[in-house]
């Protein structure tokens, strides 16, 4: 097992276990394809509703951008890092 696949493990068993769960909307926003669905389907078995784009830009054209309530995102992405994209969100006042 990698590191990698150790980290989500440790991640799913702490998102499933948790004793309230809450089904609110998690977007994701990863420019790796892979690590945005894995994310996604981690959080969604564990009752939330997630969605997931492949760029802050992306994400930040995201219609339902204002009914997002968590937010998970990739800090090194071309374009538009995730610290910027934090940024452009309070700076829209969505907070999540």
């Amino acid at each position: 097992m990698n590191h990698d696949s150790s980290i989500l493990e440790q991640t799913a068993d702490l998102v499933t276990s948790a004793p309230l769960r809450r089904s609110f909307a998690v977007l994701i926003v990863d420019d790796e394809a892979t690590n945005a669905v894995l994310l996604s389907e981690v959080l969604a078995e564990a009752g939330y509703t997630c969605y997931y784009s492949l760029s802050g830009l992306e994400a930040l054209e995201r219609p339902d951008i204002g009914s997002i309530k968590l937010v998970v995102t990739d800090i090194k992405m071309p374009g538009m890092s995730g610290v910027e994209f934090a940024e452009s969100l309070y700076m829209r006042n969505v907070s999540p």
